[in-house]
């Protein structure tokens, strides 16, 4: 059926399958059934595909293939090492060996990275990780611990770093960071004068800014704000150290090391309450200071940076026991970009933000470290929508202390402010100025939070509204 229908005449023809999936399924069978023969042919065709057989092993091959070729090779090797480990799932860890190996300067950091990820992929969706014996848990080890640095890495793109946080979180995600409450990391944000609304650089940003009128608001306090959004696993504890019965448990069985979502915005209070009294309880944050949500200019001011800001940014955690200790040796510099349109600058890129649909579903923390802040603040544009504590009014925003703040802070919630945009957002809804607003009550799949920590004094109580 198929003659003559490949070329002009049967010396040219050529045969293929339609649907390249199917290619590769049948390349990775191929290898499965008999390594011998891919092995023949490339030490026969050397010259032509230019890999010489340092390694006379499918193995070697595979992963040789995979990190120098990903873009053809890449699912030929994970279903090779899915196929293999259905009856003996020991080549399989030769295999992940392969990839990991740094070859004696045979790869370049990208081929490695590629190696690493592929073998994450493997690792988290074919073997077994129980009971390993010395050498498997050497490998196994390896990957963890190697994959956390890759994630903030250029030499794989964007969503190949939001792959490789997922199958980290399925392999068990080894930061401290991510999964403990005492050790999430806090920036300092210096008092000062910031530019709050829009500028002119936002062009027509939509609906979002056009009620924002601009200008110069002077923050004068210092305050911490959390580096990443509250991870999932961090929210787990809270709900299991308060004993809640969380009406939407399935939330919680998202990835460990993803933003938290689809909390309402009293429930993130809540966060914010139990945490202020487990680290006064425990010592490790004075009675004068307590954990909350941003208010608006908080939140702007953490994404866009003063009129000056940190030579580097300052972070440190609530175990640092350093929150109060503010005439620290912290040099400022003008803010090269005080009028930025997102939170690293004036341009949005996939590699920045989790923005757009370009990964379609939140990402782990840790994946767009180019897209920090100037104070060191990660995904303040894109991933997840962030609850403030502000209610939804017209500008400008009170001075800070006045009757009118005051006011402003206490009010009873019926619209609440969000910030920061979302994963499915396009770059007008990720810019800083920007803003939705939802009902308290509201659960989405887009919304998370971070919390701040400020003096006590200069937060309105609003844990009984």
């Amino acid at each position: 059926i198929l003659y003559q229908r490949g070329g002009a005449n049967e010396m040219d023809a050529v045969y293929t399958f339609p649907h390249r999936s199917f290619q590769e399924y049948l390349a990775a069978s191929y290898f499965r059934r008999d390594a011998n023969a891919v092995l023949d042919y490339f030490e026969e065709h050397c010259a032509e595909t230019g890999v010489e057989l340092e390694d006379e092993s499918w193995q070697y091959i595979a992963a040789h293939l995979g990190k120098t070729d990903p873009d053809r090779w890449r699912e030929v090797v994970v279903l090779l090492g899915g196929m293999k480990s259905l009856k003996d799932s020991d080549p399989v860890w030769s295999l992940l060996e392969e990839l990991i190996e740094a070859g004696d300067g045979e790869y370049t950091s990208q081929h490695q990275a590629w190696g690493m990820r592929l073998a994450a992929e493997i690792l988290a969706d074919s073997l077994d990780r129980s009971n390993l014996k010395r050498k498997k848990l050497r490998t196994f080890e390896t990957i963890q611990q190697t994959l956390p640095d890759l994630l903030g890495t250029t030499d794989l793109p964007a969503r190949e770093r939001a792959a490789m946080g997922n199958y980290l979180a399925e392999i068990g995600d080894p930061r401290p960071e991510v999964h403990g409450v005492d050790v999430m990391p806090f920036c300092l944000v210096p008092k000062g004068e910031f530019w709050m609304g829009r500028v002119e650089n936002d062009g027509d940003a939509g609906e979002g800014l056009k009620e924002s009128p601009a200008g110069n608001y002077d923050l004068s306090y210092d305050y911490w704000i959390s580096q990443h959004p509250v991870s999932v696993a961090q929210f787990r504890a809270f709900i299991e150290a308060e004993k809640i019965d969380y009406e939407y448990p399935y939330y919680l069985r998202e990835p460990d090391n993803t933003p938290m979502v689809s909390m309402t915005q009293p429930e993130a209070i809540q966060f914010c309450d139990w945490l202020t009294q487990r680290w006064q309880s425990s010592g490790m944050l004075s009675k004068h200071w307590r954990v909350t949500l941003p208010n608006e200019p908080e939140w702007e001011k953490a994404a866009r940076g003063g009129e000056q800001v940190l030579v580097e940014p300052l972070i440190c955690t609530a175990k640092d026991n350093a929150f109060e200790v503010l005439e620290l040796t912290a040099t400022m510099q003008s803010n090269e970009a005080p009028l930025r349109v997102y939170a690293d600058g004036d341009e949005a890129t996939d590699e920045q933000a989790n923005y757009g649909r370009n990964i379609d579903s939140v990402s782990a923390i840790g994946v767009y470290p180019a897209g920090a802040s100037p104070y060191g603040c990660h995904d303040l544009s894109g991933n997840v929508w962030e609850w403030t504590r502000s209610e939804k009014s017209e500008y400008p925003f009170p001075e800070v202390g006045s009757k009118a703040w005051e006011e402003q802070e206490a009010k009873e919630l019926s619209d609440c402010v969000l910030r920061g945009g979302a994963f499915s957002r396009f770059q007008n809804g990720v810019r800083c100025a920007f803003r939705a607003s939802y009902g308290p009550g509201t659960r989405s799949y887009g919304v998370g939070f971070r919390v701040i920590l400020s003096p006590l004094t200069l937060t309105v109580d609003n844990s009984e509204r």
